[in-house]
Protein backbone atom coordinates (compact mmCIF):
# COMPACT_ATOMS: atom_id res chain seq x y z
CA UNK A 1 0.00 0.00 0.00
CA UNK A 2 0.98 3.71 -0.30
CA UNK A 3 3.02 5.56 2.12
CA UNK A 4 0.90 7.31 5.26
CA UNK A 5 1.51 10.60 3.62
CA UNK A 6 -1.72 9.29 0.84
CA UNK A 7 -4.63 9.93 3.04
CA UNK A 8 -6.77 6.70 3.38
CA UNK A 9 -10.74 6.38 3.09
CA UNK A 10 -12.33 3.56 4.33
CA UNK A 11 -14.15 1.52 2.42
CA UNK A 12 -16.78 -1.53 2.76
CA UNK A 13 -14.55 -4.58 3.00
CA UNK A 14 -13.15 -6.31 5.92
CA UNK A 15 -10.14 -4.98 7.75
CA UNK A 16 -7.51 -5.17 5.51
CA UNK A 17 -5.45 -3.13 3.31
CA UNK A 18 -7.78 -3.61 0.71
CA UNK A 19 -10.46 -1.82 2.17
CA UNK A 20 -9.20 1.52 2.09
CA UNK A 21 -8.59 3.57 -0.71
CA UNK A 22 -5.96 5.94 -1.11
CA UNK A 23 -6.51 9.74 -1.83
CA UNK A 24 -3.73 12.74 -2.03
CA UNK A 25 -3.40 14.78 1.06
CA UNK A 26 -0.60 17.34 2.22
CA UNK A 27 2.01 15.42 4.20
CA UNK A 28 1.19 15.25 7.60
CA UNK A 29 2.36 13.38 11.04
CA UNK A 30 1.82 9.60 10.54
CA UNK A 31 0.28 9.28 14.13
CA UNK A 32 -1.89 12.16 13.23
CA UNK A 33 -3.11 10.15 10.08
CA UNK A 34 -3.49 6.94 12.13
CA UNK A 35 -5.69 8.24 14.65
CA UNK A 36 -7.93 9.99 12.11
CA UNK A 37 -8.28 6.65 10.11
CA UNK A 38 -9.26 4.77 13.85
CA UNK A 39 -11.65 7.66 14.79
CA UNK A 40 -13.05 7.18 11.36
CA UNK A 41 -13.57 3.58 11.68
CA UNK A 42 -15.17 3.73 14.74
CA UNK A 43 -17.71 5.99 13.35
CA UNK A 44 -18.19 3.43 10.40
CA UNK A 45 -18.22 0.53 12.62
CA UNK A 46 -15.05 -1.00 11.88
CA UNK A 47 -14.14 -0.98 15.21
CA UNK A 48 -17.37 -1.39 17.35
CA UNK A 49 -17.55 -0.48 21.28
CA UNK A 50 -15.78 -3.04 22.82
CA UNK A 51 -13.66 -4.36 19.99
CA UNK A 52 -9.82 -4.99 21.18
CA UNK A 53 -6.98 -3.02 18.62
CA UNK A 54 -4.24 -4.95 18.55
CA UNK A 55 -1.54 -2.41 17.81
CA UNK A 56 0.99 -4.98 15.59
CA UNK A 57 -2.16 -5.55 13.78
CA UNK A 58 -2.58 -2.07 12.61
CA UNK A 59 0.81 -1.25 11.91
CA UNK A 60 0.73 -3.77 9.81
CA UNK A 61 -2.75 -2.66 8.17
CA UNK A 62 -1.20 1.18 7.98
CA UNK A 63 2.49 -0.06 6.88
CA UNK A 64 4.00 2.32 9.52
CA UNK A 65 5.49 1.23 13.08
CA UNK A 66 4.11 0.18 16.26
CA UNK A 67 5.17 3.29 17.91
CA UNK A 68 3.53 5.32 15.58
CA UNK A 69 0.28 3.42 15.98
CA UNK A 70 0.86 3.45 19.94
CA UNK A 71 1.23 7.00 19.53
CA UNK A 72 -2.13 7.98 17.57
CA UNK A 73 -3.90 5.03 19.99
CA UNK A 74 -2.74 7.65 23.41
CA UNK A 75 -4.71 10.32 21.40
CA UNK A 76 -7.86 8.28 21.13
CA UNK A 77 -7.03 7.72 24.92
CA UNK A 78 -7.01 11.57 25.56
CA UNK A 79 -10.54 11.78 23.52
CA UNK A 80 -12.06 8.42 25.73
CA UNK A 81 -12.71 6.81 22.39
CA UNK A 82 -10.17 4.45 22.97
CA UNK A 83 -8.39 3.09 26.66
CA UNK A 84 -6.28 0.69 27.68
CA UNK A 85 -6.53 -2.64 28.95
CA UNK A 86 -3.74 -3.42 31.65
CA UNK A 87 -4.65 -6.84 31.94
CA UNK A 88 -3.77 -8.01 28.63
CA UNK A 89 -1.35 -5.33 27.80
CA UNK A 90 -3.63 -3.79 25.06
CA UNK A 91 -6.02 -1.26 23.69
CA UNK A 92 -10.20 -1.20 22.81
CA UNK A 93 -12.62 0.88 22.25
CA UNK A 94 -14.69 1.97 24.93
CA UNK A 95 -18.31 1.57 25.70
CA UNK A 96 -18.94 4.65 27.60
CA UNK A 97 -21.30 5.20 30.03
CA UNK A 98 -25.10 6.49 29.10
CA UNK A 99 -24.78 9.52 31.11
CA UNK A 100 -21.34 10.47 29.87
CA UNK A 101 -22.86 10.07 26.45
CA UNK A 102 -26.20 12.67 27.30
CA UNK A 103 -23.61 15.15 28.54
CA UNK A 104 -21.82 15.38 25.75
CA UNK A 105 -24.73 15.64 23.64
CA UNK A 106 -25.96 18.58 25.67
CA UNK A 107 -23.04 20.39 26.10
CA UNK A 108 -22.23 20.40 22.50
CA UNK A 109 -26.20 21.68 21.95
CA UNK A 110 -25.13 24.44 23.87
CA UNK A 111 -22.08 25.22 21.60
CA UNK A 112 -24.34 25.20 18.53
CA UNK A 113 -26.23 27.70 20.28
CA UNK A 114 -23.11 29.77 20.61
CA UNK A 115 -22.60 29.69 16.78
CA UNK A 116 -25.92 30.06 15.77
CA UNK A 117 -25.62 33.49 18.15
CA UNK A 118 -22.55 34.32 16.30
CA UNK A 119 -23.99 33.53 12.68
CA UNK A 120 -27.46 35.48 13.02
CA UNK A 121 -25.07 38.46 14.15
CA UNK A 122 -23.14 38.43 11.02
CA UNK A 123 -24.18 41.88 8.72
CA UNK A 124 -24.00 42.49 5.65
CA UNK A 125 -23.37 40.31 2.29
CA UNK A 126 -21.66 38.25 4.03
CA UNK A 127 -24.31 36.75 5.68
CA UNK A 128 -26.16 35.95 2.59
CA UNK A 129 -22.99 34.17 1.28
CA UNK A 130 -22.78 32.09 4.26
CA UNK A 131 -26.56 31.64 3.85
CA UNK A 132 -26.43 30.67 0.07
CA UNK A 133 -23.08 28.34 0.74
CA UNK A 134 -25.62 26.86 3.58
CA UNK A 135 -28.54 26.26 1.22
CA UNK A 136 -26.30 25.13 -1.73
CA UNK A 137 -24.96 22.27 0.95
CA UNK A 138 -28.25 21.17 1.56
CA UNK A 139 -29.34 20.61 -1.77
CA UNK A 140 -26.74 18.07 -2.85
CA UNK A 141 -26.58 16.46 0.77
CA UNK A 142 -29.90 15.99 0.16
CA UNK A 143 -28.80 14.16 -2.94
CA UNK A 144 -25.89 12.43 -1.37
CA UNK A 145 -28.16 11.03 1.75
CA UNK A 146 -30.93 9.12 -1.13
CA UNK A 147 -28.28 8.16 -3.94
CA UNK A 148 -25.07 7.48 -1.80
CA UNK A 149 -25.09 5.37 1.30
CA UNK A 150 -21.42 5.90 2.06
CA UNK A 151 -21.48 9.69 2.54
CA UNK A 152 -24.45 10.16 3.70
CA UNK A 153 -23.80 10.44 7.33
CA UNK A 154 -20.99 12.99 6.58
CA UNK A 155 -22.82 14.64 4.40
CA UNK A 156 -25.70 15.25 7.29
CA UNK A 157 -22.88 15.95 9.94
CA UNK A 158 -21.17 19.05 7.51
CA UNK A 159 -23.82 21.32 7.86
CA UNK A 160 -23.14 22.36 11.49
CA UNK A 161 -19.27 22.56 9.94
CA UNK A 162 -20.22 24.82 7.60
CA UNK A 163 -21.51 26.86 10.57
CA UNK A 164 -18.54 26.87 12.86
CA UNK A 165 -16.42 27.68 10.05
CA UNK A 166 -18.52 30.70 8.98
CA UNK A 167 -18.17 32.03 12.13
CA UNK A 168 -14.63 31.98 12.34
CA UNK A 169 -14.55 30.56 15.34
CA UNK A 170 -11.67 28.24 15.49
CA UNK A 171 -11.81 27.15 19.48
CA UNK A 172 -15.27 26.48 18.85
CA UNK A 173 -14.44 24.30 16.03
CA UNK A 174 -11.94 22.19 18.58
CA UNK A 175 -13.60 21.90 21.78
CA UNK A 176 -16.97 20.88 19.27
CA UNK A 177 -14.44 18.61 17.54
CA UNK A 178 -13.08 16.86 20.86
CA UNK A 179 -16.65 17.23 22.28
CA UNK A 180 -18.28 14.91 19.71
CA UNK A 181 -16.19 12.25 20.02
CA UNK A 182 -17.68 10.40 22.71
CA UNK A 183 -21.43 10.93 20.79
CA UNK A 184 -19.38 9.27 17.84
CA UNK A 185 -18.76 5.96 19.71
CA UNK A 186 -22.68 5.56 18.87
CA UNK A 187 -22.70 6.58 15.12
CA UNK A 188 -22.72 2.88 13.48
CA UNK A 189 -25.11 1.60 16.03
CA UNK A 190 -27.39 4.42 15.39
CA UNK A 191 -27.32 4.52 12.22
CA UNK A 192 -27.75 0.73 11.95
CA UNK A 193 -30.58 0.80 14.43
CA UNK A 194 -32.26 3.88 12.19
CA UNK A 195 -31.30 3.72 8.88
CA UNK A 196 -32.90 6.72 7.87
CA UNK A 197 -31.32 8.92 10.77
CA UNK A 198 -29.15 10.97 8.23
CA UNK A 199 -32.59 11.68 6.26
CA UNK A 200 -34.27 12.60 9.04
CA UNK A 201 -31.00 15.15 10.09
CA UNK A 202 -31.22 16.55 6.75
CA UNK A 203 -35.11 17.29 7.75
CA UNK A 204 -33.97 19.10 10.86
CA UNK A 205 -31.41 21.23 8.95
CA UNK A 206 -33.55 22.49 6.80
CA UNK A 207 -36.09 23.54 9.65
CA UNK A 208 -33.32 25.32 11.45
CA UNK A 209 -31.67 26.40 8.41
CA UNK A 210 -34.78 28.71 7.46
CA UNK A 211 -34.92 29.79 11.11
CA UNK A 212 -31.30 31.34 10.88
CA UNK A 213 -32.16 32.85 7.34
CA UNK A 214 -34.79 34.93 8.87
CA UNK A 215 -32.34 35.40 11.94
CA UNK A 216 -34.68 33.70 14.61
CA UNK A 217 -32.59 32.63 16.93
CA UNK A 218 -35.32 31.33 18.82
CA UNK A 219 -36.88 29.70 16.61
CA UNK A 220 -33.28 27.94 15.42
CA UNK A 221 -32.74 26.94 18.70
CA UNK A 222 -36.12 25.49 19.18
CA UNK A 223 -35.48 23.41 15.92
CA UNK A 224 -32.59 22.09 17.20
CA UNK A 225 -33.60 21.13 20.82
CA UNK A 226 -36.46 19.08 19.11
CA UNK A 227 -34.12 17.35 17.07
CA UNK A 228 -31.71 16.57 20.00
CA UNK A 229 -34.65 15.18 21.92
CA UNK A 230 -35.26 12.44 18.43
CA UNK A 231 -31.83 11.76 18.33
CA UNK A 232 -31.49 10.88 21.92
CA UNK A 233 -34.18 8.58 21.98
CA UNK A 234 -32.80 6.93 18.76
CA UNK A 235 -29.23 6.91 20.24
CA UNK A 236 -31.00 5.36 23.61
CA UNK A 237 -32.08 2.30 21.53
CA UNK A 238 -28.94 1.86 20.03
CA UNK A 239 -26.78 2.36 23.45
CA UNK A 240 -28.88 -0.74 24.66
CA UNK A 241 -27.26 -2.83 21.85
CA UNK A 242 -23.44 -1.98 23.52
CA UNK A 243 -23.97 -1.99 26.93
CA UNK A 244 -22.71 -4.19 29.32
CA UNK A 245 -25.58 -6.61 30.46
Amino acid sequence: MGPLEDFLDFGNGELTSESFTIKKRKKRNKSDIIYQLIRQGVILGKWKPGDRLHDNELAELFGCSRNSVREALSNLIRLHIVEKEHYWKGYRVRIPDWEEIVEAIDLRASLDYVAFEKLIKIKGDRFGRIMAQLKSHLDKAEIIIANEPDKKRQAAVDFFHLIYNAVSDYLLVDVIDNISAIPELLSYAIHSEYPDMAKESHLWQVKIYNELKNRNLTGSIGMLQKHIEEYKEIAAKAYSGISPS
